[in-house]
């Protein structure tokens, strides 16, 4: 979701970060890390459960709203509590990405590249 997120806001910096830092830990593929930038809810890479958070990612970004349909496939997978965190993470990544962009950071040295194609 944070990956998601920050490529949704074009902060290649945040983004890069949390590749390099964690996309190994959490086993994340060549091709999952591609999706978070160029992929949508649809693309084979993900799981059902994940297919809702990128929705949930995409839907709160273009929207800053939820779908009563995504909400209630969110409902049935997740808590209001786990709903309510993830909405919040999605907010506080939009936030780092914000302050990011706007100051634009450059890369740092041990940051993954942004997948431009």
């Amino acid at each position: 979701m944070i990956d998601r997120t920050c490529a949704r806001c074009g902060c290649t910096y945040e983004w890069g970060v949390h590749v390099a830092l964690f996309a190994q830990r959490v086993a994340l593929t060549q091709e999952q890390l591609r999706a978070t930038a160029h992929g949508d809810a649809n693309d084979p890479v993900w799981s059902d459960e994940e297919r809702l958070l990128i929705r949930m990612v995409d839907e709160l970004h273009d929207s800053a709203g939820l779908t009563d349909e995504l909400w209630d496939a969110l409902a049935a997978a997740f808590s209001v509590e786990q709903i309510l965190e993830l909405i919040a993470l999605v907010g506080f990544y939009h936030t780092v990405s914000f302050f990011a962009n706007g100051l634009r950071l450059p890369a740092e040295a041990r940051s993954a590249p942004f997948p431009w194609a």
